[in-house]
Order: C-alpha cells, then sequence, then structure tokens
C-alpha cells in the first residue's frame, strides 16, 4: 500500500486538504499533559503559564493572530512617536 502526502500553498502543516494530521494533534495534547502535570506539583504556576505560554499560542500550537497585530502596532506606533526633551 503507498500513501502520498500532498501539500499546496495554503495548506497548513497539520491539514492535508480536508483531514487533520494524528501527530501535530497528538503533541499538543502531550504538552497539555505536561503543563497539566507542572500545574498540579504547584497551583501558582496555573495563571502564570496561562497568560506567558497559553495566551500566546492558539489551540494548534500556532502563534493567534491578536498577538501578531498587537506587536505590529507596537512597531508603528514607534514610528509615530516623539521625543521631548525637558530641560
Amino acid at each position: 500500500m503507498h500513501h502520498v502526502f500532498i501539500g499546496g500553498a495554503g495548506v497548513g502543516s497539520n491539514k492535508v486538504g480536508n483531514q487533520k494530521l494524528l501527530f501535530p494533534r497528538l503533541q499538543r495534547v502531550l504538552v497539555k499533559q505536561r503543563l497539566e502535570f507542572v500545574i498540579a506539583a504547584d497551583a501558582r504556576f496555573h495563571h502564570l503559564a496561562q497568560g506567558a505560554w497559553l495566551g500566546v499560542l492558539g489551540s494548534d500550537l500556532q502563534v493567534t493572530t491578536h498577538v501578531v497585530l498587537h506587536q505590529f502596532l507596537d512597531i508603528l506606533g514607534a514610528l509615530h512617536s516623539q521625543v521631548i526633551t525637558h530641560t
């Protein structure tokens, strides 16, 4: 039996056509299980990990668009700002 994987423009790394591949989803589950183990060890870490890591990455461990947009707007704001000195 031969398997052929075809990818094209606009196709995500974990999707081929309309089918989701097993391994990216499995990796996501393993990462979540590791984080839950760490959270169970120290309950204070839950909010730190949620804000620092899980807030940046989406459900498929990809950078979410609102994070990239926020960084882009910071760059545009720096180009538009003025420096005022106090004498």
